[in-house]
């Protein structure tokens, strides 16, 4: 093993032109002893297009207007898949009754013809569902909901109600434009966040109530602007304030101005890059 990663090692940096957009790219010499070790050849596309090209099997955020191809259907469906795809989509109501049945479509494996050929026919030919929706309420719009009630446009949510915008929240209400947050509420813009309450603008904040741009904090209320606290109240920007005081000097903040907003945002260095490490002291 040695000898394989020093003999990687040993190959330099290399730029090459992608197949498929024809940008430049870069081989580092590390890359090359990696794929030596698993014995493939370098990437002839650049890293965009390959992630593009491992992306393109699943859909999860782009909804489109088509027909149910659900037999004796015809009426207009939301759906993952667009109405220019060669296969079946049906209706939630209709792909979940016994109207129809799997089985009808087994067939024999044919050892003469490559698996992935077989298996592209196969695809064709099974009805899909046109949402990931299941036991949902008033969620139409919703790519991938599993007990959710009056959603709009939610991804790998669950257990969840009045929520938008969101991608994988559960068990959480009334929460917008949030993404990995679970049993909290009246959220917005948070990051993995959870059993918050009132939260804006925040990452990594667990248990948080009545507070905006935290990093790395919990259990605290009525914090802003601050990094890494933990069981703390009334801070701004990581500096203690009495009740009053920090009422006051929320009450100077345009929280609805958008100009305000990007300004405190670049004034809290607001960036996953920041770590507690670096954190300014309590």
């Amino acid at each position: 093993m040695r000898k394989l990663l020093q003999r990687g090692n040993s190959m330099n940096q290399e730029t090459r032109q992608c197949q498929n957009c024809k940008s430049q790219f870069t081989i580092e010499s590390e890359d090359f002893a990696f794929y030596e070790k698993i014995k493939v050849p370098p990437p002839t596309w650049c890293p965009e297009c390959r992630s593009i090209r491992r992306l393109v099997w699943s859909n999860a955020y782009v909804l489109h207007k088509r027909k149910c191809d659900a037999p004796g259907h015809s009426e207009t469906i939301i759906s993952k898949f667009a109405a220019d795809t060669d296969i079946k989509v049906y209706d939630l109501d209709f792909w979940w009754s016994d109207g129809w049945s799997p089985l009808d479509y087994g067939r024999s494996y044919d050892f003469s013809k490559p698996f992935f050929e077989q298996f592209k026919e196969l695809l064709k030919r099974v009805p899909v569902k046109t949402l990931d929706t299941v036991n949902s309420v008033n969620c139409e719009y919703c790519p991938s909901a599993i007990e959710c009630k009056n959603g709009y446009l939610l991804v790998g949510c669950y257990r969840s109600e009045n929520c938008l915008y969101d991608d994988t929240v559960f068990n959480s209400r009334n929460c917008v434009d949030n993404f990995s947050v679970g049993a909290s509420e009246n959220c917005y813009e948070c990051v993995h966040c959870n059993k918050s309450y009132n939260l804006k603008f925040s990452i990594f904040s667990n248990e948080c109530l009545n507070s905006s741009f935290l990093q790395w904090c919990n259990n605290c209320s009525d914090c802003f602007g601050c990094i890494g606290l933990k069981s703390k109240k009334y801070h701004i920007f990581n500096r203690p304030h009495s009740k009053g005081d920090y009422e006051k000097e929320m009450a100077k903040i345009d929280m609805a101005s958008y100009q305000s907003f990007v300004a405190l945002k670049n004034k809290l260095i607001y960036s996953r890059s920041v770590s507690p490490r670096n954190m300014p002291p309590c």
